[in-house]
């Protein structure tokens, strides 16, 4: 500082192939932190600090590095933990809101040792859906987890908001069955009529699935449907006939037990 202390700082900028530089500021910066506005977007800059005293304003600092002008990205939306295992935990967020004008790419998921780690990669791979798997984790021990986007231009938004603290072990739930109130009542399905039945189906860890009519499996076939994926059961049948007629009984199982619900 030459003996007296910095009062405030110049900010330059120069594209990349030009000799020309250009005071960014207007006032003196104060702070050791400034935006720099009214950039061209794809254009490539470069960018240099005078500090002042009360004797005047000293040399400039060495050049930046070259920084391409981007819109950036919003953060996605904070992660939520849909499946928590011992060892592994599956997250899924939201796309962001904007996308920076260009197509989102790709996600980074970054996790935490809780109370004192340090924030670092948990995919170590694009991750092109909005859901994914940490898995290696320790049994017991509480992480965070927040998501960055990154779009076609190489722009990284910000981190999402955190998970919160979330625990590393294999929960266990009863399974649970919601169905729309119709299907309490009797269903009347002309011949050659499709019909379906479907429900959300939750528990800890992930339930199986089955479908029966009175004591038996339903089986697929060219006219029968089974469609269950992790928290949705679906049945479809098609061409009804008679015997398609009957209670179904739709029931969901994992450790904790079973649950049945009659249709």
């Amino acid at each position: 500082n030459g003996g007296s202390p910095v009062i405030g700082y110049h900010l330059e900028r120069k594209e990349r192939n030009s000799i020309l530089w250009t005071r960014v500021n207007k006032t003196i910066i104060h702070d050791t932190q400034f935006k720099a506005q009214n950039l061209e977007e794809g254009i490539e800059y470069e960018f240099r600090v005078y500090a002042e005293n009360i004797v005047g304003v000293g040399k400039a600092s060495k050049n930046s590095e070259c920084y391409v002008a981007r819109d950036p990205c919003d953060p996605p939306g904070t992660p939520e933990a849909i499946i928590v295992k011992r060892n592994e935990i599956t997250l899924q967020w939201t796309k962001p809101v904007y996308d920076g004008g260009r197509m989102i790419t790709g996600y980074i998921v970054e996790k935490r040792d809780l109370p004192e780690g340090r924030w670092m990669k948990a995919s170590f791979t694009n991750v092109i859906e909005t859901q994914f798997t940490v898995s290696g984790l320790t049994e017991d021990q509480r992480y965070e987890f927040r998501v960055i986007a990154k779009n076609a231009a190489g722009t990284l938004s910000k981190p999402s908001d955190s998970t919160g603290p979330i625990t590393a072990k294999d929960e266990v739930e009863l399974p649970r069955i919601s169905m729309d109130p119709k299907f309490r009542d009797t269903i009347v399905v002309n011949a050659g009529e499709t019909f379906r039945l479907e429900a959300d189906v939750h528990g800890k860890p992930l339930p199986t699935i089955e479908w029966l009519r009175g004591d038996k499996e339903v089986e697929e076939s060219a006219r029968c449907e089974i469609k269950n994926t992790d928290f949705k059961a679906l049945l479809i049948v098609k061409d009804a006939i008679r015997i398609d007629g009957g209670q179904y009984i739709l029931r969901a199982s994992n450790v904790a037990g079973s649950k049945s619900f009659p249709v």
